[in-house]
């Protein structure tokens, strides 16, 4: 997958990233797997209207699509995208997680 892709569980921890996440926000596993999808970076995705979406997958079977998410991060600058979410079931069945997707509509120019 190109785009970035987070893995969350019923508490909104990151059980897994994409290689893409990690390349697009400059950030290492050790700064993002373990932590609340909240606590990342410097708190950029601390919205209470995406947490509260977050929320409602697992325990509701809901979808997110077509979230609008705009940002300045340190690093990489002002940045615009459209967040996706699916509820996923272990091979097992027995653990639920969230399948957390990321594109970015206007990224920068490339000189």
């Amino acid at each position: 997958m190109t785009e970035p892709l987070l893995v969350l569980d019923g508490g909104l921890q990151v059980v897994s990233a994409s290689r893409s996440f990690y390349e697009h926000f400059q950030v290492t596993a050790g700064q993002t797997v373990g932590r609340k999808i909240y606590e990342l970076g410097n708190g950029q995705w601390a919205i209470p209207a995406l947490r509260e979406l977050l929320e409602n997958i697992l325990p509701q079977n809901r979808v997110m699509d077509g979230y609008v998410f705009e940002h300045n991060f340190p690093v990489l600058g002002q940045r615009r995208m459209v967040l996706n979410a699916r509820r996923i079931v272990t091979v097992l069945g027995n653990t639920e997680l969230i399948l957390l997707a990321m594109v970015a509509i206007d990224a920068p120019e490339k000189s």
